[in-house]
C-alpha cells in the first residue's frame, strides 16, 4: 500500500470526503482508496495516511468531529486492526 499505511474507516462515502478535505486544508498528506475487503464492506472508500502524520490526522478529525471508526494499519501486506495505538 505504498508510503499510506495507515487506514482510517470513516463509515460513510460523505464523512471519507469531509476528512479528506480537512486533512487537505491542515496540509496532512491524505488520499482516498477502496476499502480492502480485510478492513470492512460498510463504506467502499476509506482514507489513507502515513504512519508518521496519523497522530496529526485523528487529533484534526478528532477536533472537528469527524473521527474515524476503526483505524488499521498495512504491515506487509496483512491489515492490522489498531486498537490505542494511534488514538488521540
Amino acid at each position: 500500500m505504498d508510503d499510506f499505511d495507515v487506514i482510517l474507516v470513516m463509515g460513510s462515502i460523505h464523512r471519507v470526503l469531509k476528512a479528506e478535505a480537512l486533512l487537505k486544508r491542515e496540509a496532512v498528506p491524505v488520499d482516498t482508496r477502496v476499502t480492502p475487503r480485510e478492513v470492512s464492506a460498510d463504506c467502499g472508500m476509506v482514507v489513507v495516511v502515513r504512519a508518521a502524520d496519523a497522530g496529526r490526522a485523528l487529533a484534526v478529525l478528532g477536533k472537528a468531529g469527524v473521527a474515524p471508526a476503526e483505524v488499521w494499519r498495512a504491515e506487509g501486506g496483512v491489515y492490522r486492526k489498531q486498537e490505542e495505538i494511534f488514538r488521540c
